[in-house]
């Protein structure tokens, strides 16, 4: 595990001026057309931390390209939008699906407690995955489902 001071250290050698916000899970939604935006930031943070020789996951590079792109990054934290997305680090859905009842959310690192009841909620590899799909075989192809300009595309945290 990284050091959070090297983090900072390496937000900072990559020009991140002020205050710095640390991402760990996070929801992002990011309008198509400013996809590449924000794509090309977080590709070069990612990569110049690699050179550094830190090997962090995608929500550091995700982190740093939206703190370089947004205006105001302190309008976005979870405080100010209990209502949006929260993530159970503490794995308090690990066994149990939500039940729609606000719950307190810890923030990293001291910061304050924070009553949520997010309409979405991101579970970081707390709960057993699904089976995987069974593999089609030649004489069995399936037939194509949903929208297939996203074949291919996948989300993991």
């Amino acid at each position: 595990m990284i050091p959070v001071v090297r983090i900072r250290e390496e937000l900072a050698r990559q020009d991140l001026a002020g205050r710095i916000y640390f991402s760990r899970s996070a929801f992002w939604v990011v309008h198509h057309e400013a996809i590449n935006e924000v794509y090309r930031p977080a590709h070069g943070f990612f990569f110049e931390a690699a050179k550094q020789k830190l090997a962090l996951d995608v929500s550091a590079g995700l982190g740093f390209a939206m703190q370089v792109l947004c205006g105001n990054p302190a309008r976005h934290l979870l405080e100010r939008q209990p209502g949006l997305s929260a993530g159970d680090d503490e794995g308090r859905f690990a066994a149990d699906t939500p039940d729609g009842e606000p719950w307190k959310w810890r923030a990293p690192f001291g910061g304050p407690d924070v009553e949520v009841q997010p309409a979405i909620i991101h579970v970081p590899w707390s709960r057993p995955r699904p089976e995987p799909f069974p593999t089609a075989s030649a004489e069995s192809e399936p037939e194509p489902r949903g929208d297939p300009s996203l074949a291919g595309v996948v989300s993991r945290a």
